[in-house]
């Protein structure tokens, strides 16, 4: 009788074993701090100026913009909470900061909504004059001006609520190659202009055009603004910029970065991560001209990895949750990285156990290594040297067949 009752609480032991197991695969350190259920599809670290502290700031689906302090998980506040009529709805896609902390910009599924952080107490939403019936799916400034990205188009304006023009070349409106849709902008330092990503639409070829826009970002006009560049092996779904003149692609083969305007082409450090870049958060980025570290979003989690220690260094899955957007806030010295996912919003803030991948491939599931003890940049250091060591840059490997010239 005794063995016939074991048996019986036999599959409910097996079941917490399994669910336990599930829940360690996402990663010690990690924790949901909010908005369960919901898909986050982009994230933004700013200034809070009313209350002098960083935050990040979290588009929900239906609901608007909301932030969060780092130290302090629960203190969300909802963003122009008097303007519910005139918020961002439906889905939304992309989201910015702007340089000066002043202003953000939302593309949803409604359109392009700007609002100022001054005075975020007061209803302030505004659906801007970008007339384009296509969403907004990225946002990029420099040098005061915005940029913003759709399917089939690029557009600027030298004021979030200003007039929206079509960025075009040699007379007509820049277009992504057929088959191909825009999916990512980004912004040289220093105001030298914009770049642009673009992908296969559905099924079809890859192309990997990477456009370039003006050093005068102010500018783009006929003469003096874009020059394409397919030396890309892969698609492009994110584009980042450090403060050394460097860009960095996410593709459908890893990250790719190439220099400057006066690039020959894009270079890669394998091992490769052959996995679609979602997303790519620079950070410890100094005035050495060293490289930065990379935390990248992909469908199998946040991975990271750093050139800093050694450009053959291996990938390190850190979050195992199929996520959208990843970005890293430093607090007193410590960093605390935030992952918009399939299920809400996460945070990893400790160092502890994550998941390490050894090789160019990665394993199947069933085969994964168990976790193992490393520093936050997932290298395993000892205890006496952990302080020393923080960060991971991504790197991959491909071709270049075509050599990028520019005016």
């Amino acid at each position: 009788m005794q063995n016939l009752r074991y048996s019986e609480r036999l599959p409910a032991i097996v079941s917490l074993i399994v669910c336990a197991i599930g829940l360690s695969s996402v990663s010690a350190g990690w924790k949901k701090i909010g908005f369960s259920g919901k898909e986050i599809r982009a994230l933004a670290v700013g200034n809070d100026v009313l209350r002098d502290r960083q935050v990040v700031f979290i588009p929900v689906d239906d609901s608007g913009v909301f932030t969060v302090s780092g130290p302090d998980d629960s203190m969300y506040q909802f963003l122009y909470q008097n303007s519910p009529q005139d918020r961002p709805t439906g889905r939304i896609h992309s989201l910015l900061v702007a340089e000066n902390g002043a202003t953000v910009l939302v593309g949803s599924d409604s359109g392009l909504y700007g609002g100022s952080i001054y005075f975020s107490s007061l209803p302030i939403w505004r659906k801007t004059s970008f007339a384009s019936t296509e969403t907004v799916t990225d946002l990029a400034e420099s040098d005061s001006v915005f940029c913003a990205v759709t399917a089939s188009g690029v557009y600027r304006a030298k004021n979030a609520f200003g007039t929206w023009w079509p960025c075009s070349l040699s007379g007509a409106p820049v277009r992504p190659a057929s088959g191909s849709v825009f999916t990512s902008i980004t912004s040289w330092p220093v105001g030298y202009g914009f770049v642009v990503g673009s992908a296969a639409a559905g099924s079809g070829a890859a192309t990997g055009k990477v456009i370039f826009g003006s050093r005068d970002a102010r500018s783009w006009t006929d003469g003096v603004c874009i020059q394409e560049c397919t030396c890309i092996n892969g698609d492009v779904y994110s584009l980042a910029a450090d403060t050394h003149m460097t860009i960095y692609a996410g593709t459908s083969k890893g990250v790719f970065s190439a220099v400057d305007f006066d690039t020959g082409c894009w270079h890669s450090h394998p091992p490769q991560l052959e996995m679609p870049i979602r997303d790519m958060c620079l950070a410890r980025m100094n005035s050495s001209g060293m490289p930065p570290d990379i935390y990248v979003a992909t469908d199998s989690g946040v991975y990271l990895k750093s050139i800093q220690t050694t450009a053959s260094a291996a990938w390190n899955r850190l979050f195992d949750m199929k996520t959208f957007a990843v970005e890293v806030m430093e607090v007193s010295g410590e960093y605390i990285i935030y992952a918009g996912t399939i299920d809400g919003l996460w945070k990893y803030d400790k160092s502890t156990s994550v998941i390490g991948i050894r090789s160019g491939k990665l394993p199947h599931p069933a085969a994964e290594r168990p976790a193992v003890m490393y520093s936050i940049d997932g290298r395993m250091v000892s205890r006496k040297n952990r302080e020393r060591y923080r960060g991971v840059y991504i790197t991959t490997q491909g071709t270049c067949r075509t050599r990028c010239n520019f005016r």
